[in-house]
């Protein structure tokens, strides 16, 4: 018969502890204590899990000053504690070229915060989007991973002035009309 028992959950490297604690009737007038610990402990069994579509779309504009960040998705280890996601990695084709670091942080209810900051000034005309690969890492040994596709989109703001660009007939000279309409059909403006 169970008559008192706990459960605990903050045990370091178990899944799972019952205690069950009761006297058991020896003799007619005679009890012993019984104490019995039944605990489960975790393998490194399940890979970490990204929640999220992939890829993952970021809207940055272009005149973000670098140190902005933007919250990019967790990835979810189904194991104990002691295999949870413990480490994340950001990849890019061009890493030397990518404006971005990755920064974590640990809050309170030992829950993660993976941000993406930019780090140095964006430029659309230049680079328009950049494809980035986030992978979580657990802690067993060896660790598991999972990885999901991180599309940063850099939006544009008006940062750039019309230019004219003027046809050129033979030795590099301007054709230019005194009639306005001829004239302004010759022009195209262009913005880069």
């Amino acid at each position: 018969m169970l008559s008192h028992y706990q459960t605990y959950s903050h045990c370091q490297h178990v899944m799972w502890c019952l205690s069950y604690n009761d006297y058991v009737r020896v003799t007619k007038n005679k009890y012993k204590y019984l104490q019995i610990l039944l605990t489960i402990h975790d393998i490194n069994d399940h890979d970490p899990v990204f929640h999220c579509k992939s890829p993952f779309v970021v809207h940055i504009s272009e005149s973000v000053p670098p140190g902005v960040e933007y919250a990019l998705p967790a990835a979810v280890d189904g194991d104990s504690r002691h295999f949870a996601v413990s480490r994340y990695v950001l990849g890019s084709k061009t890493p030397q070229s990518s404006p971005f670091q990755l920064v974590m942080r640990r809050k309170p209810d030992r829950s993660v915060d993976v941000r993406l900051v930019v780090d140095r000034p964006l430029d659309r005309e230049t680079t328009s989007n950049y494809r980035l690969t986030l992978t979580a890492f657990d802690s067993g040994s060896p660790p598991r991973s999972a990885s999901v596709q991180v599309a940063v989109v850099v939006l544009d703001v008006n940062d750039n002035r019309p230019t004219f660009e003027f046809p050129k007939i033979g030795n590099d000279h301007v054709v230019s009309f005194t009639v306005i309409n001829q004239l302004m059909s010759l022009f195209q403006v262009k913005t880069p």
